[in-house]
């Protein structure tokens, strides 16, 4: 019988001809062998799948969907057929430094208590060329991400390796009503049954280009972000209230649907921490407005619609009364309207367009 592979390295592929055969050649020429590299097509209908069997190599376990089910259900694929004791990301756009993998088994065997390990990131353009400065330096011990958890992404998944075992025996599959920020609900569910970790050196470079999931649907996703993100705040606020405070929030915060009405429930429940003077540790006052804050303007740059169901609700909160008149009644003017947020974004990139050409101009 064939040992099994010390690591999976996972690669979910969907119409990623540009750059796929860079990715792929990242991964072969890594100075750590002991490997399987799956790869798992998501109907694509481009050369992604010609590309992947032109390249002769044993170590390359290809498998296609019967057709496309989304990143989500593609990425629990991978969770369940991997064989490896690890399991590390790779995007199709991207690219891993070669001693990438060899750094963080190494890692991981000294680190049993992590469950999940990251690395710096560096950021190329599409050609793949350095860009200078665009650089991802997250935290790299355990307390120092769980507290980033409450502000923005600490981890970078593409640059990821886990430990199976954790995933399995804690059910850390992907919620598949998460299509963009999945990884990102995965990591806050994760920091509650292991330790997450980043290597500070730059171990994956990140591809920028105009065509990935992020850059074209990047409304959902700072509302997907938002929602976890309360998610984080909710926990880390809980413990200090009584339970006839947080009446059904637990459970309606797995709703992403119900965000308005839960983002005012979690403001009101900061009021009361804050004008009982309950103490609360390192989560200061100071905290909790400012995650508030941020909470509240993420919300609003990815509200999908304004409408006035959306303005009766936030309107209840102790934030939106902070901001100034002219503020409020701007959104109100959305609301009542019904304002697109893709109608907004568009506007505001013409508007910019607009103002730099007129600085252009040269008077004769």
């Amino acid at each position: 019988m064939l040992k099994a592979p010390s690591v999976t390295v996972f690669m979910p592929v969907y119409n990623g001809e540009n750059y796929l055969k860079e990715a792929i050649e990242s991964i072969l020429r890594q100075t750590f062998s002991d490997f399987e590299f799956l790869i798992i097509d998501d109907g694509s209908v481009d050369k992604s799948v010609a590309i992947i069997q032109s390249i002769p190599d044993e170590r390359i376990r290809f498998i296609q969907n019967e057709r496309n089910m989304g990143l989500p259900f593609t990425r629990n694929k991978g969770f369940t057929l991997a064989k490896g004791e690890y399991i590390a990301f790779i995007d199709s756009d991207d690219t891993s430094a070669p001693d990438r993998l060899e750094k963080q088994v190494n890692f991981m065997e000294a680190h049993p208590q992590v469950g999940i390990c990251g690395s710096w990131v560096q950021d190329v353009d599409a050609q793949g060329t350095i860009l200078p400065g665009k650089v991802r330096r997250y935290p790299t011990e355990d307390e120092k991400i769980r507290r980033m958890l409450l502000w923005s992404p600490p981890l970078w998944n593409p640059s990821l390796i886990l430990r199976k075992q954790v995933i399995i025996e804690h059910n850390l599959f992907h919620d598949p009503q998460y299509l963009i920020g999945e990884d990102y609900d995965l990591w806050v569910r994760a920091s509650r049954v292991a330790k997450l970790a980043n290597i500070p050196e730059y171990l994956h470079y990140y591809r920028r280009h105009a065509h990935q999931i992020s850059t074209r649907r990047s409304i959902e996703a700072v509302w997907n972000v938002c929602n976890l993100q309360l998610g984080v705040l909710f926990h880390l606020i809980k413990k200090y209230l009584p339970n006839d405070d947080l009446g059904n929030l637990e459970k309606d915060l797995a709703n992403p649907t119900l965000l308005p009405t839960n983002l005012v429930s979690v403001d009101h429940l900061i009021d009361k921490i804050i004008s009982s003077g309950i103490p609360t540790g390192e989560l200061s006052k100071n905290t909790l407005q400012a995650s508030r804050k941020d909470l509240w303007f993420k919300f609003f740059a990815g509200l999908p619609r304004f409408d006035l169901k959306v303005y009766r609700i936030i309107r209840q909160s102790t934030f939106f009364s902070t901001l100034p008149y002219w503020v409020r009644f701007n959104v109100w003017l959305k609301c009542l309207a019904g304002i697109r947020q893709e109608w907004i974004v568009p506007l505001q990139s013409f508007r910019a367009n607009l103002k730099n050409r007129k600085r252009k101009i040269v008077w004769p």
